[in-house]
């Protein structure tokens, strides 16, 4: 035996529409607008005669692909329960206990993804780092004459004695 929603008379009308309504609006929705917006930043940036481009191609390319990395396996492992569900693929026990492993591990590699955008930006992109060590040094966790003097993002560190810290 295996449980399952029950909506009433309906109900494989209404799991479909369960998961195609999340898949939908939270997987390739966000994915079209992302390679719609980015698409047209990637046209903008090879059209331009700046010395940063590549910098900036590199952390578009990044952002996408670590958002379909993530989120990618999620949504595929979810369209194969559908179909289980559905009884296109045929429900066995152990194929019942896989795609539930499966679910979880891509749902937590999912949620992940939210943690890596921030490093992402950090590591690659110069205004974010260097902005973000402009709020560090507000803050006080880092001292104010360790910020670039020009204005322009650069290494920042520093260093005492035997203690050597580095940003």
């Amino acid at each position: 035996p295996v449980c399952y929603e029950d909506m009433g008379a309906n109900t494989t009308k209404w799991r479909m529409v369960m998961r195609v309504v999340p898949q939908t609006f939270g997987f390739l929705l966000p994915l079209m607008v992302m390679l719609f917006c980015y698409g047209l930043t990637l046209r903008t940036l090879f059209e331009a005669h700046m010395g940063q481009k590549h910098r900036a191609m590199r952390v578009i390319f990044a952002v996408v692909l670590v958002f379909l990395l993530c989120w990618l396996p999620y949504n595929l492992v979810l369209v194969a329960d559908t179909l289980m569900r559905l009884r296109v693929i045929k429900e066995t026990c152990e194929r019942r206990n896989d795609i539930g492993r499966a679910l979880d591990a891509t749902e937590i590699l999912g949620f992940f993804h939210s943690c890596l955008n921030p490093i992402i930006y950090a590591f690659i992109g110069q205004k974010f780092r260097h902005g973000l060590f402009k709020i560090m040094a507000i803050h006080g966790l880092i001292s104010k004459e360790h910020l670039p003097k020009d204005g322009r993002p650069s290494f920042v560190g520093s260093s005492s004695g035997n203690t050597s810290t580095t940003f």
